[in-house]
């Protein structure tokens, strides 16, 4: 789970298992931001405009994607 959504500086990961690495998603499929995933669990988003935007979280070599929107 990511939270909270909307946001304006991080999303917060939420997961019984570590979440490895992330990648966001502009509505027009650009990735804005690739990058592992540090202990902290937290993505800055706080340089992105705001918008809707899809994170995919790779836990496992598996990727999930949400969608969030960035105020």
């Amino acid at each position: 789970r990511i939270s909270p959504n909307p946001t304006t500086d991080y999303l917060n990961i939420k997961s019984d298992e570590v979440v490895t690495a992330y990648q966001i998603i502009s509505m027009d499929g650009k990735v804005v931001q690739n990058s592992k995933l540090d202990a902290s669990q937290k993505i800055q988003v706080s340089l992105l405009q705001p918008g809707v935007y899809f994170v995919k979280l790779n836990v496992n070599n598996q990727w999930s994607t949400q969608k969030f929107i960035k105020n």
